[in-house]
């Protein structure tokens, strides 16, 4: 089984100056941070093109990446490892919702704006729609550029068009002018006309079968006409759709089937049974997918829009392509709990996020308002920053005054965290505020906070 590379093959290619002018102090730690995606090959001014090519190959993902769109270009695919501990997953699972030519322009306008409007933020990143895909269900050329067109010029989102007829999704290229849609889908008997419209058009293809080999024979065809190409393995039951996306990506990493190294694009609107009610449809969709994300697939076209469906998917894709190896943080700086007002207390917290989203939890649900300060402890909790040293007083009195918080209260008094209690002298010497040491758990602050002495907070 092919192991991923690591930094001192990288190392082997690179000058050995130590030079730091990389902003790394020597050429193994630049290697280390080619590795991690954390720098460019271009930040080594003394590469040769020769070594830089051979370290490009070192590095070349055995998953190609696949970029449709123009306005808001999306990357997907790309993928190195089977499994997130090996390596984080970059690109994350593409979520497409779907209108069709069939649908009014009212609807049409809805489903697009609801798209737009869905931001779901969590630890400080903020997540949404991706793509849009136009589906032909009308087979009328005109219908299907019609409703292309509005898509066009009501979103800046990348599209997908979905159309199984040469003549109709040639139409809905025509409407799509420069924006490079991804094209879904080519069979076997229609792989050469939509070559032909992929390379006049410049967009990638997604090729479709139920057989894996036969998916294999139509992406080598395509990507040798010099084609982008996407997967579609065609699957009757979840069950089978899981199977297949793990012996695809399991031949492109493991070993190295190059025509099968290529992003899987998945419906999972296609697995679920049509006898079941409406209602029912969306949290079966929701499921699906949330188990397909978790099984390689790189894009998933949606039915349901609404945020019921999208929440879990997004909340699950965040956890799978979030970095194992560095804890979660959220944003450092001055946040609001509530609706505080100059004589609301203020509260220390640490940026990682668990011990953040407790403290502002416990004291929310009390219904209390009051102002959280965050210090940067690089996504350390109180005790091991603490230890690590990543809280120290110097800085939280830094942070003090970039906050602003002789302006924005009345008072000057601090509460932090009772496991930080050792660092109070120091912090009310730096700050000359009144530092006053608050309970350990996050539960106990409520009560706390009721129990608190008017006098402390002026």
């Amino acid at each position: 089984m092919p192991v991923k590379p690591s930094p001192l093959e990288i190392y082997m290619h690179l000058p050995k100056k130590n030079c730091g002018e990389c902003e790394f102090p020597t050429c193994m730690a630049f290697a280390a941070a080619i590795m991690e995606h954390k720098t460019e090959l271009g930040d080594c001014p003394h590469l040769s093109e020769a070594d830089r090519l051979e370290i490009e190959g070192i590095l070349a993902a055995p998953v190609a990446r696949l970029t449709f769109g123009t306005k808001r270009p999306l990357t997907i695919g790309e993928a190195r490892v089977m499994h997130r501990h090996q390596l984080k997953f970059y690109n994350p699972t593409a979520v497409t919702v779907e209108v069709t030519d069939v649908q009014t322009d009212v609807e049409v306008e809805s489903t697009i704006r609801r798209a737009l409007e869905t931001k779901v933020e969590m630890l400080g990143e903020t997540y949404g729609v991706d793509s849009i895909s136009v589906a032909s269900v009308s087979r009328s050329k005109e219908s299907f550029a019609r409703t292309v067109r509005q898509v066009v010029e009501t979103s800046d989102l990348p599209i997908i068009l979905n159309s199984w007829e040469p003549e109709v999704l040639e139409a809905g290229l025509d409407a799509c002018g420069d924006e490079r849609p991804l094209i879904f889908a080519a069979t076997r008997d229609s792989l050469e006309s939509y070559m032909e419209l992929a390379k006049r058009y410049r967009a990638p293809l997604t090729v479709a079968d139920q057989d894996v080999g036969e998916l294999r024979l139509m992406a080598r065809e395509a990507e040798g006409g010099g084609v982008d190409v996407a997967l579609y393995p065609v699957s009757g039951s979840l069950a089978e759709a899981l199977r297949k996306n793990i012996a695809i990506r399991r031949a492109a990493i493991e070993n190295r089937i190059r025509e099968l190294g290529h992003p899987i694009v998945v419906l999972p609107r296609s697995l679920i049974g049509r006898q079941l009610e409406r209602k029912e449809l969306w949290w079966r969709e929701a499921l699906i997918a949330s188990a397909l994300i978790f099984r390689y697939a790189d894009a998933l076209i949606l039915e349901n829009t609404g945020v019921e469906t999208l929440l879990p998917m997004i909340t699950l894709r965040q956890s799978i392509f979030s970095d194992p190896k560095v804890p979660a943080e959220v944003r450092p700086g001055l946040h609001r709990i509530g609706s505080p007002g100059k004589d609301s207390p203020v509260l220390l917290t640490v940026n990682y996020a668990l011990t953040f989203f407790l403290v502002s939890g416990d004291v929310g649900k009390a219904g209390m308002d009051c102002h959280l300060l965050v210090t940067d402890t690089e996504g350390m909790s109180v005790l091991n920053a603490l230890v690590g040293g990543q809280l120290q007083p110097r800085s939280v009195v830094e942070l003090i005054k970039q906050a602003g918080l002789d302006s924005e209260v009345s008072h000057r008094t601090l509460i932090i965290p009772g496991l930080a209690a050792r660092l109070r002298g120091e912090l009310e010497e730096l700050s000359g505020w009144e530092i006053v040491v608050g309970p350990n758990e996050s539960r106990d602050i409520p009560s706390f906070l009721k129990e608190l002495p008017e006098k402390s907070r002026r």
